[in-house]
């Protein structure tokens, strides 16, 4: 039961599956960096879990449209990667 809820949240608000409303850019990447924020504060298991229900291997057809969105959070995640790696150089 609990899956399924957050299937839906995910598909709705997440994915706009169920939705026609497109989000505004800013909106967009404040929800990415709202997503790689929960990533980052759970433990490893927590966030494969959440991963896989995200984007599950074994539903191709879901995992195709959500493609766009990994792509986007992959990207995010890289350069908030660099940028704190940068930011150390420059601190020490």
């Amino acid at each position: 039961k609990v899956v399924e809820l957050y299937n839906e949240i995910l598909e709705e608000f997440v994915f706009l599956e169920r939705r026609r409303k497109k989000l505004s850019a800013i909106r967009e990447l404040h929800l990415l960096d709202v997503i790689c924020t929960c990533f980052q504060t759970m433990s490893r298991e927590a966030g494969r879990n959440l991963f896989f229900v995200m984007f599950p291997p074994s539903d191709r057809q879901v995992l195709d449209r959500r493609m766009p969105v990994l792509s986007r959070l992959v990207s995010l995640a890289v350069t908030l990667n660099v940028s704190h790696q940068s930011h150390n150089r420059i601190e020490r």
